[in-house]
């Protein structure tokens, strides 16, 4: 483009000074020590917000400013018409200008009309894209991941369904946070040999704009507590609990025999390396917006569109105490004031992944208050040996009959809404008769098989973590009781996990998805000798992570592989593991 000679540079032409047209840069703006902005186009100077720079912003305060000046209108305008007709001339020839010039201008004039067009576009194809996602990732959670959300069958019924109608109005943080499940759900559920690479990135994409939603969300004063900010934390929870990044991830694989095999040197087909997860972290700060909301009752009560994902919080919480170090007392205590209201936000566990019977699981969170009880209190343990005892003996009379009669029949009446009619005259399961109706159907012998398999690895954690880690039982005649309680329930639960897993006649692909806490409690006990339990968890495990898709169960099999491969440490008194030293870290085996 060529420039007119005569026109200084900008910077020159602004301060009315005398240019020297030197080219590309004024030398004179260079004494000054000023950068010359050249001869071309008119740059642009972006002012800061809230300053105004105006000629006209020093007017007298005492003087209007536009009124004097508007008098005498019609004289200039007099004065001006003469000249134009004397000037024409000379006008005429100020309009030849070169070519490029106009095409200079013309594409500026173009830009300046595009730009904002390109914008506004731009918004409008990322309004779009987050709508499409929305609804891709609406669909995906109700067809892949929600009906795995609960242990009975899935159904309308079933509270982890999003309404399609509702995908288009998700809050980004949200948004993000589900679509992270999502993703993380998917490179899961990919078989060996297929890329999980680009999912991988997408979902490190969408986890960190997860983050800085619920982080912006959380720094605003007016949404620190509400209910968008908590459902994106409690679910963001569940996705740092089996996702990728949950903890690091088993190098071996499995084939399909359940046998081990080296590992693949692509990266690839395996699922992808994992950091140190924050996720305990995140218990605790939704456990604090939960207190600024007034607690789990007032929620509860007030919202009971989050009592699905509090459910899933507290068996979090609580089931990741039993594989953990012992908590601390504040966190003891937060898990004891759950027993309140334990059977309005738990219910029967149904409603879960993790159907640990809603007795059983009242006294897991005993257990690990009483676990925290005793490494903080300095007095002898034997003093604890009655609570200890007490716990025991309710855990040993659970009836796991009784509690699969009613969970059959509670599943027959909901699968008979074709049948609403007859429903009253179904009998109850604790009266005479009742249980007998569902005790020889398979529905009922699998129940009983899950409940057995749950009371069995709750007797094991209360034995193993109450009286053979710091305390032992007094007197000499009882302390072949808990080793004989021990192996018994070892036995116990190790042949309802074949029967329920691996045994043709009653092998439940329901059932195997619900048994991930036994499994891990289960291979916590098997030392040399167990080569076949051991192949038998090694494989469900496998299994569960494919069909669930979560990091879970490989983070399960990681540590029993480190703790078969060192051994366990041993207690030379009680002859099994101690507890408490087994766990370096806080573990959640549960989801």
């Amino acid at each position: 483009m060529l420039v007119d000679a005569s026109k200084p540079c900008w910077a020159c032409r602004k301060g009315r000074l005398i240019c020297d047209f030197t080219k590309p840069a004024c030398k004179k703006c260079q004494t000054r020590g000023t950068e010359c902005p050249g001869y071309d186009a008119k740059p642009l100077v972006w002012i800061p917000n809230g300053t105004v720079k105006s000629k006209r912003r020093k007017n007298d305060k005492n003087q209007p400013a536009a009124k004097p000046k508007k008098q005498p209108e019609p004289e200039k305008q007099v004065e001006l018409e003469e000249p134009k007709k004397q000037n024409l001339p000379k006008k005429k020839e100020s309009q030849q200008v070169e070519p490029q010039d106009l095409e200079a201008a013309s594409e500026t004039s173009n830009a300046m009309i595009e730009q904002p067009a390109r914008l506004l576009a731009k918004r409008v194809k990322l309004k779009a894209d987050l709508v499409i996602l929305s609804y891709e990732v609406v669909e995906y959670l109700n067809v892949r991941i929600s009906p795995n959300a609960v242990a009975a069958s899935d159904g309308p019924e079933n509270p982890y369904r999003f309404p399609a109608e509702v995908a288009s109005f998700l809050p980004f943080s949200m948004l993000y946070t589900l679509s992270c499940v999502a993703l993380s759900h998917r490179i899961f559920q990919l078989q060996p040999g297929e890329h999980r690479s680009a999912l991988t990135m997408r979902f490190q994409e969408h986890r960190g704009a997860a983050i800085r939603a619920i982080s912006g969300g959380i720094q605003e004063q007016a949404d620190q507590v509400n209910d968008e900010t908590l459902f994106s934390v409690l679910t963001f929870l569940l996705s740092e609990v089996s996702g990728p990044q949950a903890q690091t991830i088993v190098s071996p694989t499995l084939s399909v025999d359940g046998s081990r095999e080296s590992s693949p040197e692509s990266v690839d087909d395996e699922p992808p390396p994992a950091a140190a997860s924050s996720w305990r972290q995140h218990v605790d700060g939704a456990a604090a917006i939960i207190e600024m909301r007034g607690g789990l009752p007032e929620l509860v009560v007030t919202r009971p569109s989050l009592k699905p994902l509090l459910t899933y919080f507290i068996v979090v919480d609580v089931m990741s105490g039993t594989t953990s170090p012992p908590l601390g007392p504040k966190k003891a205590r937060r898990q004891l004031e759950i027993l309140s209201v334990l059977p309005m936000i738990y219910g029967d566990g149904l409603l879960t992944s993790n159907p640990c019977p809603p007795e059983l699981f009242a006294l897991i969170i005993r257990i690990n208050h009483l676990r925290s009880v005793l490494k903080a209190t300095p007095v002898p343990a034997d003093s604890f040996m009655p609570s200890v005892t007490e716990l025991l003996n309710q855990v040993t009379s659970f009836s796991p009959d009784i509690w699969a009669a009613k969970t059959a029949a509670s599943q027959a009446i909901s699968s008979s809404s074709s049948r609403i009619e007859e429903l009253d005259a179904v009998p109850e399961p604790a009266q005479p008769g009742g249980a007998a109706r569902y005790a020889q159907s398979r529905e009922f012998l699998n129940w009983r098989r899950l409940a057995t398999v749950y009371k069995s690895s709750t007797a094991l954690y209360c034995i193993l973590s109450l009286i053979g880690s710091e305390t032992s039982m007094p007197g000499s005649a009882s302390k072949a009781d808990p080793l004989e309680l021990k192996a018994l329930f070892q036995r116990t639960l190790s042949q309802n996990l074949r029967e329920l897993c691996i045994a043709r006649e009653t092998r439940s692909d329901q059932m195997r998805r619900l048994v991930m806490w036994p499994l891990a409690i289960a291979g916590t006990q098997l030392e040399k000798g167990h080569d076949q339990m051991k192949d038998l968890v090694r494989r469900e495990l496998h299994w569960q992570s494919v069909e669930l898709g979560t990091s879970t169960p490989l983070v399960i099999r990681e540590f029993l592989e480190r703790l078969w491969a060192h051994g366990p440490e041993v207690d030379p008194e009680m002859h099994r593991t101690a507890w408490d030293a087994m766990f370096d870290k806080p573990y959640a085996f549960a989801v």
